[in-house]
């Protein structure tokens, strides 16, 4: 039987990480450290797709590293990695 895939949540905010085990999911929680600094984006829709975004590749790059030096044929999962931002 394949297991399911780890779920990644690229957040350190309690609540988000509340809210998927209401859910009913079990995140890793894996705060990223995406400097949030780079992004000049104005516009509150395209600037929290960015961060959320730029979060998640952060994350996204530790696993790259990982599965890239699995052996061949390894019965691995894989991740899902949610990345997440907020702007009021």
């Amino acid at each position: 039987m394949k297991s399911s895939p780890q779920f990644v949540l690229a957040s350190a905010s309690p609540a988000r990480w509340q809210l998927l085990l209401n859910a009913g999911l079990d995140p890793i929680v894996q705060p990223s450290k995406f400097d949030e600094t780079a992004i000049t984006e104005t516009d509150p829709a395209r600037l929290v797709k960015q961060l959320a975004l730029g979060k998640a590749q952060a994350i996204a790059q530790t696993y790259t590293a990982k599965y890239a030096t699995m052996p061949s044929g390894t019965d691995d999962p894989g991740v899902i990695i949610l990345g997440c931002d907020s702007v009021l």
